[in-house]
């Protein structure tokens, strides 16, 4: 079979082009994980600076701190807030619409997936005083089941909790 010397010419322009569309599509997918990785790292922060802050307030003024993590304290910022759960499972304080609970022992509940997932930030806290959670959870700003990270520190016999939604369905 002799092709054409416009044929030939035409096949490697067509090989080209679709060498680059593939190339730009690479290069715009790959931007993606790199600015949500810029948000994760920002939320994570931010998550974390709550949590010493609010662990501060606590370690100098115990229960009483607890009236500052409600859903109009100053431990609400965007969609992060404090909750704080007794090392037996009750919630005592929350600056999300969990507050609906506080009184109640939520160590059962689970999230969106069926994970207890405060069941195992309790026996974490246990263990080790500190630590990460990942669960799912409903952000009221989308109205959607998301990915949330939450860390955490036990102070005496309660944990202390701030979590932010993971980037992936941002």
């Amino acid at each position: 079979m002799n092709i054409g010397s416009n044929a030939l010419k035409r096949l490697v322009y067509i090989a080209l082009a679709f060498a680059l569309a593939q190339s730009f599509a690479l290069e715009v997918n790959a931007a993606k994980p790199a600015a949500n990785a810029t948000i994760s790292a920002q939320d994570a922060a931010q998550a974390q600076a709550l949590l010493q802050r609010a662990v501060a307030l606590y370690k100098e003024i115990k229960d009483l701190a607890l009236a500052h993590f409600g859903p109009q304290g100053e431990f609400v910022k965007d969609d992060l807030y404090v909750y704080v759960v007794s090392t037996k499972g009750v919630l005592l304080a929350s600056g999300g619409l969990s507050s609906s609970w506080i009184g109640e022992n939520v160590a059962n509940q689970q999230d969106a997936a069926g994970k207890l997932f405060l069941r195992e930030m309790l026996d974490k806290a246990r263990k080790n005083g500190s630590g990460t959670v990942e669960y799912h959870w409903l952000n009221p700003a989308t109205n959607k089941t998301e990915p949330k990270v939450a860390f955490f520190q036990k102070v005496g016999d309660r944990v202390i909790a701030v979590g932010y939604y993971a980037p992936a369905n941002r």
